[in-house]
């Protein structure tokens, strides 16, 4: 599923933004990046997420406010063969 960034979204990122008092910059992110991550947080809640994995997993606690569960991504130190044929 390829979820869209929609009025439902954008009225939620916005809500979070405010609640975190305006776009700014974090660090080595930029503001317009820091847009992004907003909208990417209101997209996954708005279509049902229970689980957003990033390995920016800080930053994305810091500006979801609660309304999602942020990871990290785990680390994998070896790739486990794939069965293809079931």
């Amino acid at each position: 599923m390829i979820a869209s960034y929609d009025l439902p979204a954008a009225y939620l990122a916005a809500g979070l933004v405010r609640k975190a008092g305006g776009l700014k910059r974090q660090g080595d992110v930029g503001r317009q990046a820091v847009k992004t991550d907003f909208q990417i947080i209101a997209t996954a809640v708005v279509h049902g997420a229970t689980l957003l994995i990033t390995d920016e997993n800080e930053h994305f606690k810091a500006i979801a406010a609660g309304k999602i569960v942020i990871s990290g991504v785990p680390d994998v130190h070896e790739q486990q063969p794939l069965d293809l044929n079931p």
